[in-house]
C-alpha cells in the first residue's frame, strides 16, 4: 500500500494497491482484484479546502468570530469580498458564501455592511473627482467603473431614474359586438 498522505483519503477497504502520480489534478489508478481503474480526482488541496479541512499552510476554513469581524469591517469600508478572500489570511468566496448561507444573523450583517460599503464607494468617487492632481481622463474612468457597479449592485439608491409615468391625453375606443369585417 501507498503511504503518501495525498492517497489516503482514497484507499477503500477491496483495493489492493494504490499508485498515485503527485502531479497537479490527480490522476490515480486504483488497483481492485486484478484490474486497474483509472481515476480523475481532486487534488488534495483543492478537495480538501472544498470540505472545509485546514491544509497546512493553506486558507483558514473554520469560522471564527475575529475572521467574521474583519471581513464585515472590510466589506463596510468598500471593499469587494473578492478581493478579501484574494489574501491569504481569509477563507475562499465559497466558504464565506456558505456561512452566511447557514446563519441568517451572519447574512443581515454581511446585508449591512454592503449597504456600507456602497457609501463609502460613493464617497471614494467623491474624493477621485476632487483629486485634481490626477490625469482627469484616468479619473473618469475610475469615478464611471464605481458608479456603474453601484448602479448595479443598489439600482434603487443609485441607479439612474425613470420616469415611466405617462403624460398627455390618451384615447381608447371601446366597441362591443362590433361587426368582424371593421
Amino acid at each position: 500500500m501507498a503511504s503518501d498522505k495525498r492517497c489516503a483519503n482514497f484507499i477503500t477497504p477491496d483495493t489492493d494497491q494504490v499508485i498515485w502520480d503527485g502531479l497537479g489534478p490527480a490522476l490515480l489508478a486504483i488497483h481492485c482484484t486484478g484490474t486497474t481503474l483509472p481515476l480523475m480526482l481532486r487534488d488534495h488541496a483543492s478537495s480538501a479546502a472544498e470540505d472545509g479541512v485546514a491544509t497546512q499552510g493553506g486558507r483558514p476554513s473554520k469560522r471564527s468570530n475575529g475572521l467574521v469581524a474583519e471581513i464585515i469591517d472590510r466589506i463596510s469600508r468598500g471593499e469587494t469580498l473578492s478581493a478579501i478572500c484574494r489574501d491569504d489570511r481569509m477563507p475562499a468566496r465559497q466558504k464565506v458564501y456558505e456561512w452566511t448561507k447557514a446563519d441568517s444573523a451572519l447574512a443581515a450583517a454581511v446585508a449591512v455592511a454592503r449597504e456600507q460599503g456602497f457609501e463609502a464607494i460613493a464617497e471614494e468617487a467623491l474624493e477621485i473627482a476632487d483629486n485634481q492632481a490626477e490625469d482627469p481622463a484616468s479619473r473618469r474612468v475610475r469615478i464611471d467603473a464605481r458608479l456603474k457597479l453601484l448602479a448595479k449592485w443598489c439600482p434603487k439608491r443609485y441607479g439612474d431614474r425613470l420616469d415611466v409615468g405617462h403624460t398627455g391625453e390618451m384615447g381608447v375606443t371601446v366597441r362591443i359586438g362590433g361587426d368582424a369585417g371593421m
